[in-house]
Parts: C-alpha cells; structure tokens; sequence
C-alpha cells in the first residue's frame, strides 16, 4: 500500500524503474519480468562487477594460486616500495586497505572533482572526460597514491580496492580479465549469453563496474553463493568457509544510503 492507494507488484517495481526482475526459488524461476529491457539485452551491473571481480579472487585462493594473509606486493611487484607495500590481499577484499576513504561520498566529487582520487581512476578509463591530471598511466598512478590510514582497521568503499583486485588476477594468471571471467565463471556456471566487459582506450578492464549481462546469467551467477552449487562447483569458485565469513561479516557503513 501507499499514500495513493494499493499497488500491485508490478506496478511497484515500475514505480521504482526496474529494468527487470528474476526471482529464483530452489533452482527453478518463479518470477521473470521484463519492464524497459528484452530478455537477451545484456544490463550494465555496475558496481555488481566488483562481487565478479572478488569471486575470481576466492577462485584462485582455493587453487591456492593466492594466499590473502600475502602483502599485495608479493603478487604485484610493480606496488613495491609505494604506500600499498604490506597491506594483505584480505584488507583489499574486505574493503580495508586505508588506500581510500571517499571513493564514492559525493561530498568531495568523486564523480565530478578532477583531484579526487576516483575521478583520477575513471578519468583514466574512460568512464569520466579527461582533465589536465589525468593519469597517462592507471597502473603508475595506482602504485603512486598515499595511504589515509592503517590498513585492516575500517571498511572503505572503494573502486580503488576493486581495481587493484583486477590487476591481481591478471598477474597471478598471466591472463586478460575476459577470459578469466569466462573460464573460471561464466562457463563453469552455465550462462547462457557472453557478457561484456568495458575496455580503456589502452585495453585496460573496469573490474569495478565495467560488466554487462543479461538477467537469466547474473541469477546464475547469484546461484553460485547457494549450498547446492557450492557442492556442484566442489567448493572451487566459492567455499563453504568463504560463504560463512561473508555472512557472519559485521555490516558496513553505507556511504549512499539515504
């Protein structure tokens, strides 16, 4: 109900501006509803990107190509000596590397303001204009920022963190993001269509935000986080134990909640 009277479902989700909504209930759809896109329209997700990116990471870590207690120095040779030297690859997963404290608090335009660090990063992308700072080179201007606090002590949203988990797989692996995301996820899962993913000019992914895909495969991909597909994929993308730590996680301050 609202203050205008009663709604239906669908005619809240419309109010809403839903693109389209899939509910999957032990392994079968029991509702698919398409309102401003087709069924095979590929969806930027966004931010969603990063649960992908991070999902690659536990991937390797139970290949044990990864050890997250390791400084990210170990694996990124190139963030020797810079400010991100000791910081584990677990504080980068939990959003705690103390890299980043205002990736997306609107206050100080992240999206708008040529100094702030995101706008640096995206600038370099491709995702916002160019200013007279913007980086030639993401990886350099990555390894050259300043660290605001110590790292494990506070959960900071942030594309940084994100973007460096990107650059990680891709050095563990010695392959292009695309192509880890498609064999270590997208065909082990099943999809159905390709996704997407969002290039610089250089060739460089956005594996904060930089994926597309239709409905039916992220409902797959949500899937993966079930106890039946964890035992179907035998533990290999996620674990039981990996499952356990992201719901027992304390919940983090929301920058953009209203």
């Amino acid at each position: 109900k609202s203050t205008s009277g009663s709604l239906s479902f669908e005619e809240y989700l419309r109010q809403l501006h839903i693109s389209s909504l899939i509910v999957v209930h032990k392994g079968a759809v029991v509702y698919e509803k398409y309102f401003s896109m087709l069924s095979e329209d590929k969806h930027s997700i966004q931010s969603v990107t990063k649960v992908i990116t991070s999902a690659l990471v536990t991937r390797l870590i139970n290949e044990k190509k990864i050890d997250r207690n390791q400084p990210i120095e170990k694996y990124i040779t190139e963030l020797n000596g810079s400010d991100w030297q000791g910081i584990p690859v677990k504080d980068i997963l939990n959003m705690r590397s103390g890299m980043d404290s205002a990736s997306i608090d609107f206050e100080t335009g992240p999206f708008t303001n040529p100094k702030h660090k995101n706008y640096q990063l995206e600038s370099a992308l491709g995702l916002l204009p160019k200013a007279d700072n913007t980086p030639e080179s993401v990886y350099k201007f990555i390894a050259g920022l300043k660290k605001e606090r110590a790292p494990g002590l506070k959960a900071e949203y942030s594309n940084i963190n994100t973007f460096v988990l990107g650059w990680l797989v891709e050095k563990v692996t010695g392959k292009k993001y695309a192509d880890l995301v498609t064999d270590m996820i997208w065909k082990p899962m099943g999809a159905s269509s390709d996704a997407y993913i969002c290039l610089s000019d250089k060739g460089i992914p956005w594996p904060h935000g930089g994926l597309s895909v239709t409905l039916r495969d992220l409902a797959r991909f949500g899937m993966l986080y079930t106890k039946s597909e964890i035992v179907a994929q035998k533990e290999s993308i996620i674990s039981f134990a990996q499952l356990k730590e992201i719901f027992d996680a304390p919940p983090v301050d929301n920058p953009i909640a209203p």
